[in-house]
């Protein structure tokens, strides 16, 4: 809106930015939205424009919502088509072999045409807390770039950043503190929480499914089912998840969730959830 009362259209900009020291390769930075469609018209443009510039490898970041507290260091994984950058990432810790099948990004998209065309690539991923998924987080980005000046040997000003972080986490633990379910999450992540954190999960859930919120319980329930067979409450997670899986309309996911507990935790059962399992079991197809 400008001050005459008139409006303006801001299209969104996807920018390049290049850098060149003295006596060392240089860097040409993007930074852009991902784009709504005609994905394969836009990787083909932004690899022209890297090709033209004499790029040799293209180096990635971005973060992903996960089980990750704001008080923890940020986690990252990465990845890489090239040898050299492989073994570095294996002695940091953070190489991530790709195993993820589904929905992908326009990241991915680019990396992967990158690769055909044999430009070497690296992805950063760092993995931001997923209760407060509107927030921008100044630490996963601290991360980040840290690990990529390592990579390219830089040595970038990394000190505004204590302020944001500081700042950043004040505010997280303000709307912890205003929202029950994301509280009980904080406690049942938190490496400080009693060991019992397997019922303060559970108690997440039911409280997210008291407030509607069915897809939310049941991701929280398939945390426990993907846990090792007769840890405590991993029948329970079985049982849960189908029974939430039923009420979202997804039978089938629901029968294939129940048919992961072995057949003979069933048997001379006298406890109430492999009843209920066994119950369930009786109305999926054979």
């Amino acid at each position: 809106m400008r001050p005459d009362g008139g409006r303006d259209i801001h299209w969104p900009r996807s920018e390049f930015f290049a850098w060149h020291p003295e006596g060392r390769d240089g860097l040409l930075l993007f930074s852009g939205p991902e784009p709504h469609q005609r994905w394969r018209t836009y990787t083909t443009a932004f690899l022209g424009v890297a090709e033209r510039c004499g790029v040799r490898q293209i180096v990635s970041l971005g973060a992903l919502l996960a089980g990750a507290p704001h008080t923890r260091p940020v986690r990252v994984t990465a990845r890489s088509n090239d040898s050299a950058a492989r073994s570095l990432l294996e002695a940091w810790g953070i190489y991530s072999p790709p195993t993820y099948e589904g929905p992908t990004g326009i990241s991915s998209v680019v990396l992967d045409a990158a690769e055909r065309r044999g430009i070497q690539h690296v992805g950063f991923m760092g993995q931001a807390p997923h209760y407060l998924p509107d927030s921008e987080n100044p630490a996963a980005i601290q991360t980040l770039v840290s690990y990529v000046a390592r990579l390219l040997n830089l040595s970038p000003d990394m000190s505004h950043f204590a302020e944001a972080i500081q700042e950043f986490r004040t505010q997280c633990d303000q709307a912890v503190a205003r929202d029950d379910p994301a509280e009980l999450y904080f406690v049942a992540t938190n490496p400080t929480t009693p060991p019992d954190v397997v019922s303060a999960r559970a108690g997440v859930a039911r409280l997210l499914e008291k407030q509607g919120k069915a897809a939310d319980a049941r991701a929280l329930w398939d945390e426990l089912v993907g846990t090792p067979p007769g840890k405590q409450g991993w029948m329970e997670a079985h049982y849960q998840s189908a029974r939430l899986s039923v009420a979202l309309g997804d039978q089938t996911r629901a029968c294939t969730v129940l048919r992961q507990v072995p057949a003979d935790m069933l048997v001379n059962a006298n406890a109430d959830t492999p009843k209920r399992i066994s119950e369930m079991l009786r109305a999926c197809p054979l």
